[in-house]
């Protein structure tokens, strides 16, 4: 299966002492995920929310540098934030050897984890996080599980599973 990341993170920081913990810099809420498209002013919309998806070709995409019929999926979420610009840190894992592609190149073959530093622009916001599958022929049932954190604490947490249709 191939797809796009914009985002992913998984990591755990431990201390010896016990510290009071303190708030976190950056919250996520409305959390909505499924399936996407394009509207005509530009803007992405979720139009079937969910998190398990047989695959069907819903628009094209750009992969490595070549337009390709395939499946759009994603996530929007709001946020806040203390600061002007927030970096997540983002793991992605998939259960079937995935190909990482984007719009430009192949950053990945069958792979099994990918980790991402994403921005986060703004004291409060919108965003949509896009992926697309391309069929590739494996009917496998693929899980992507993603977990993005922010100053070693977990920020947000979301699954797909994508199965091609045989």
């Amino acid at each position: 299966m191939h797809r796009t990341w914009p985002a992913i993170l998984l990591a755990l920081i431990s201390a010896c002492t016990s510290v009071p913990q303190t708030e976190s810099t950056v919250k996520v809420y409305n959390l909505r995920q499924g399936l996407l498209r394009l509207q005509a002013d530009g803007q992405w919309s979720i139009y079937a929310e969910g998190d398990n998806f047989l695959h069907q070709d819903n628009g094209t995409c750009l992969a490595a540098g070549k337009t390709t019929p395939c499946m759009w999926f994603g996530v929007a979420f709001e946020f806040s934030a203390n600061a002007e610009t927030t970096n997540l840190t983002c793991n992605a894992t998939f259960s079937e050897p995935t190909d990482v592609i984007t719009p430009r190149e192949v950053l990945a073959v069958k792979a099994r984890r990918d980790i991402s530093t994403l921005e986060l622009r703004g004291r409060s916001g919108k965003v949509f996080w896009q992926g697309y599958n391309v069929a590739d022929g494996t009917v496998n049932p693929n899980r992507i599980a993603v977990v993005c954190e922010h100053e070693g604490r977990e920020i947000l947490r979301y699954a797909f599973t994508i199965t091609e249709q045989r």
